[in-house]
């Protein structure tokens, strides 16, 4: 209870910002919006009355409220202030002298392009499996399945997220008021809503496309990385344009616990099972 008080008292204070204040709002105009689709599509909205929605509401307001960032943006700094202090060379600010439109682009290519080898990363690499298998837990898409994301994946990310930031230089603030529609896509992108972008698939990603990545079957599970842009997937061969969506989604083999608490300590716990069946073998 008192992890979860403190929780709550950092969320109380980010929202002080507006931009907390304006990702709230936004997800509400989205899910009023979303639930009177669903609602016409299916006549039902069972999704948003089950424990799993519930512990996505968790993971949403630790993320927006900004309490994850308390623990992800000291990692990144110090390793920011680490690389200027020994190694200056790497900040080249590479865009400085290009018109802001095209800086933009670009950052948003090479940061996109970084997340999905990263992406690839989570899902190879033993340890960071485990983490990353908490977002793939749920067995009920909905639009805050987005913010069902490990703390330590979390921090991984802000990481990887420096390295485009280093190399190129931050872009101007214009990329700030793209934030929350990148927060709007990334919500819509975990809906239940079975919507394909027709031609433009191979360039954007979908619902249709990342719900194919949620599937329970391994050869999707292992497919669709991309974030924003699918064509890193169709480049390296690991896009699936699937008819419609997948039947069955999660990782129910793996037990993972349906509380935010029992996930936070899941991934720790894995890997220390793991150690120990491989040492007990090997006795």
């Amino acid at each position: 209870m008192s992890i979860l008080l403190w929780a709550w008292q950092g969320v109380v204070g980010q929202l002080s910002t507006s931009l907390a204040w304006q990702s709230f709002a936004a997800l509400m105009v989205l899910f009023l919006v979303l639930v009177a689709i669903e609602w016409k599509l299916e006549g039902h909205l069972s999704r948003y009355l089950e424990a799993s929605f519930l512990t996505d509401i968790v993971y949403t307001v630790l993320i927006i409220g900004g309490v994850y960032a308390w623990i992800q943006q000291p990692v990144v700094s110090f390793l920011d202030q680490a690389l200027r202090q020994h190694t200056p060379f790497l900040y080249m600010d590479l865009l400085r002298r290009l018109p802001e439109p095209i800086q933009l682009a670009l950052f948003l290519l090479a940061v996109d392009f970084c997340r999905y080898w990263k992406h690839r990363a989570l899902h190879v690499v033993p340890g960071l499996r485990e983490v990353h298998s908490i977002h793939h837990s749920a067995e009920n898409l909905n639009f805050l399945t987005a913010f069902r994301v490990h703390l330590l994946e979390y921090v991984i990310d802000g990481v990887i997220t420096l390295l485009p930031a280093v190399l190129l230089g931050l872009p101007p603030e214009m990329w700030l008021p793209l934030y929350l529609s990148f927060i709007l896509l990334n919500a819509i992108q975990h809906s239940d809503l079975d919507l394909s972008f027709g031609r433009l698939n191979r360039i954007f990603v979908s619902p249709r496309f990342h719900a194919v990545h949620h599937s329970d079957r391994r050869s999707h599970y292992d497919s669709n990385f991309g974030a924003l842009f699918s064509f890193w997937d169709v480049l390296f061969g690991t896009a699936i344009f699937a008819a419609g969506r997948p039947a069955r989604y999660g990782l129910p083999k793996l037990n993972i616990p349906g509380s935010f608490i029992g996930q936070l300590i899941f991934p720790v716990s894995s890997v220390l099972r793991r150690a120990l069946r491989a040492r007990s073998g090997s006795a």
